[in-house]
């Protein structure tokens, strides 16, 4: 006799509905990949081409998606990486020695943390788009792939990036979150 366990997790509702599959965990953050960091002289164009790696990838997401509210979000993220404001911190610190995958992790867990600590519900919501850049260059730079996620699945996660909630087929799945925020993409675009 084979025993399976079932797990009851109660939380606030984002949409309507009832979904049931075998349970998928997702776990927070970048793992690494096979690559090493290294520093040489080749290190500000690894990041350059991590970060126009995950433009493309954005970019096709962006052209696959029938809504023009996900299509807003890609396109949003895209501008953010391809704007010298934000990834510029992180080729300065290259500069001087950083390896490109701390370089790119420092430069933009600053500019989450000033997205965490603003007064504003939306702001501090955004930041979820800043991880969700920092965590897909990140991958790109330690040669990571994503883990596919059946269909039918239910994805468990403490927050899930918008644009990786946009690569999954949610055909007969669902999603729990123990963390995130009423005012994120996920529950905007989902």
């Amino acid at each position: 006799m084979s025993s399976k366990a079932t797990a009851y997790l109660r939380g606030i509702s984002a949409s309507p509905g009832l979904a049931r599959g075998p349970l998928v965990r997702l776990e927070e953050g970048v793992r690494s990949g096979t690559r090493a960091p290294v520093g040489g002289r080749d290190d500000p164009t690894r990041l350059r081409s991590a970060i126009d790696a995950a433009c493309a990838e954005l970019t096709t997401l962006m052209q696959r998606a029938c809504d023009q509210d996900a299509k807003a979000l890609l396109a949003f993220q895209v501008a953010m990486l391809q704007d010298p404001v934000v990834t510029e911190p992180a080729f300065t610190a290259i500069a001087a020695r950083v390896p490109p995958e701390q370089a790119w992790l420092d430069a933009m867990e600053l500019q989450i943390r000033q997205y965490d600590s603003a007064d504003d519900l939306y702001i501090r919501g955004r930041a979820s788009d800043l991880r969700d850049m920092r965590d897909r260059v990140s991958r790109v730079l330690s040669g990571a792939t994503i883990t596919p996620i059946p269909a039918g699945s239910i994805v468990l996660a403490a927050d899930l990036p918008p644009s990786r909630f946009l690569e999954m087929s949610w055909e007969g799945g669902g999603i729990a979150l123990t963390g995130g925020s009423a005012n994120s993409h996920v529950c905007d675009v989902g």
